[in-house]
């Protein structure tokens, strides 16, 4: 059986956040196409990565036991990813993605509180990410979670990410590198951890039990 992470329950149905399984590899790349064409449509030139790259990353981090995959109800399949692999001691955020057709349900910050879960249960310093500094669902949602710029005291391969991103020409004044240590996860986010619940209003509470 698959360990189920957690649920995100609203009026139009149950996402279950889940372990991912080799054969979502093939559709992880599916979402994050999806969702690069939105950051593109918003008006940020982004480079796409080639399926192969994807499907390693996911490859890699399947192996890990560091994917997590969104499931939606009602033959929706999967609609949402975070793929994670281990860097320098660090638990690293490669990708993270959501269906178009799926966002506004809190998808993305439920596979975050699952990334934050398995950074507290492994040996690892933290989580390490790059983004973009300006679109409200990058930096300022990670920052929510407590992922902050690091300046000096950015570990190497976050600055290695960095100049390979500016290599391939993204915008080095939007693409920033973040980083959320173990020892500064708050404490009112644990409660965070049960399978989180959107009630018909559009009201979020924590499932009990």
């Amino acid at each position: 059986m698959i360990a189920n992470l957690g649920t995100i329950m609203d009026q139009r149905g149950t996402v279950t956040i889940r372990h991912g399984l080799r054969q979502d590899v093939a559709r992880v790349y599916d979402v994050y196409a999806d969702a690069i064409e939105m950051i593109r449509e918003s008006g940020v030139p982004i480079r796409r990565r080639p399926r192969h790259d994807i499907d390693r990353l996911c490859e890699l981090s399947l192996g890990a036991d560091f994917l997590r995959i969104a499931e939606g109800e009602g033959g929706g399949g999967v609609v949402g990813f975070s793929v994670s692999t281990r860097r320098e001691g660090w638990l690293h955020l490669e990708e993270i993605g959501v269906l178009r057709a799926w966002q506004r349900r809190g998808i993305g910050s439920a596979l975050l509180r699952v990334l934050i879960k398995d950074c507290l249960d492994i040996d690892c310093v933290g989580i390490t990410l790059t983004t973009d500094r300006l679109l409200p669902f990058n930096a300022p949602l990670y920052r929510q979670f407590g992922f902050r710029e690091p300046g000096r005291e950015a570990p190497r391969h976050l600055r290695d990410l960095l100049r390979h991103e500016r290599a391939l020409g993204l915008d080095p004044h939007r693409r920033v590198g973040m980083l959320l240590r173990k020892s500064e996860v708050a404490p009112e986010a644990l409660s965070a951890w049960s399978p989180v619940v959107a009630a018909p209003n559009g009201e979020r509470r924590t499932k009990s039990g």
